[in-house]
């Protein structure tokens, strides 16, 4: 647990919130719960010994519950939301690993906000989702020769614009914080994994240094023969979806579908659909019991559902163009950092 608000938390609480937010504290079952499980059994059971026994086990259930009332953990819990209510308080994650945060609202809102204040973001006057809804029924329509059947299926029903949250970067200086943002109920989002598997398969795209996990890492190096006082350099692109221009990534995508034999109404179509999927997406850059604000970015959408495609195919470009040099201006997508 990492405490920036400035609120005592006691030994309890710190031990709960060290747990993680994704732990389940014990809770009691309700008389109310018990009950309709009474029924739910008495119901399914035929045997009249049986109901007996059950009909015991749950009064003494009942009986426990009202003698031990509510449990340490949920006590604690109680306690833990009303600090976090009367100091005005947001509990989130850290960037890496399971460390759960503790800060003040407007301190969480103020980095959001010098997030969002760069030239890449721009706000909104009104939320364009429905608009953009209208555009991907309209692309299922029209890109007939590649959405061919089952286009019901692309379209999300009651489509919402998608929501940001900020996970802190405790490791790195300053705390900056590495925005998440949520595509499910994103017009776009089954469409965009759709416009992926066919783009694969109709050009056979596969990014050429790209590892899956660290077993397979494993596999690529152990048997790679470093010379002695080799140093190992690594390049971390910086802010690497906001620092890729949309023009760029259409233009390679457009190269990749020529140089493959592929139809020229799929190229058609699918050129189509891409660029759709590349309009920029209205964000609301707030958590939801924000007041929400709507910005758009102005690059390749942060965890867009093709994001990570045009992300492979300009990195992969890029590798080529520069494989064999070490450091070359404009070599890299953004700003690196070496570590």
């Amino acid at each position: 647990m990492e405490n920036f608000s400035g609120v005592d938390f006691n030994t309890d609480e710190k031990s709960l919130l060290n747990r993680g937010l994704k732990y389940c504290p014990n809770s009691s079952i309700s008389d109310k719960d018990l009950d309709n499980l009474a029924v739910d059994l008495d119901l399914a059971t035929v045997n009249p010994t049986e109901k007996h026994v059950i009909t015991k086990l749950l009064r003494q259930e009942k009986q426990l519950q009202r003698s031990h009332g509510s449990t340490a953990e949920q006590r604690v819990l109680r306690d833990i939301k009303r600090k976090v209510k009367e100091n005005n308080l947001i509990i989130t994650r850290a960037d890496k690993g399971n460390t759960v945060v503790v800060t003040k609202r407007e301190d969480y809102i103020a980095k959001v906000d010098q997030f969002l204040c760069g030239s890449l973001f721009m706000p909104l006057k009104k939320d364009p989702t429905k608009k953009f809804n209208e555009a991907v029924k309209g692309t299922l329509q029209s890109a007939y020769s590649i959405f061919t059947k089952d286009t019901f299926k692309l379209k999300i029903m009651n489509p919402q614009a998608p929501k940001l949250q900020a996970y802190y970067k405790l490791h790195k200086p300053n705390v900056p914080i590495r925005p998440v943002v949520t595509y499910r109920d994103a017009p776009a989002y089954k469409l965009a994994a759709e416009t992926n598997n066919i783009f694969k398969k109709l050009t056979g795209f596969q990014p050429a240094h790209t590892i899956k996990n660290s077993l397979e890492l494993l596999q690529k190096i152990q048997y790679l023969q470093v010379p002695e006082g080799a140093i190992l350099v690594s390049f971390d692109v910086v802010n690497l979806f906001p620092n890729i221009p949309l023009s760029r990534c259409k233009a390679v995508i457009k190269d990749i579908l020529f140089e493959s034999v592929v139809e020229p109404q799929n190229i058609i179509d699918l050129e189509h659909t891409i660029s759709m999927l590349s309009v920029p997406m209205s964000v609301p850059m707030s958590e939801k019991d924000f007041n929400e604000e709507l910005c758009v970015i102005k690059t390749v959408a942060v965890n867009n559902g093709y994001s990570s495609k045009l992300i492979n195919v300009i990195l992969k470009k890029k590798e080529v163009q520069g494989s064999h040099k070490l450091s070359v201006p404009g070599s890299c997508v953004g700003p690196c950092q070496c570590k």
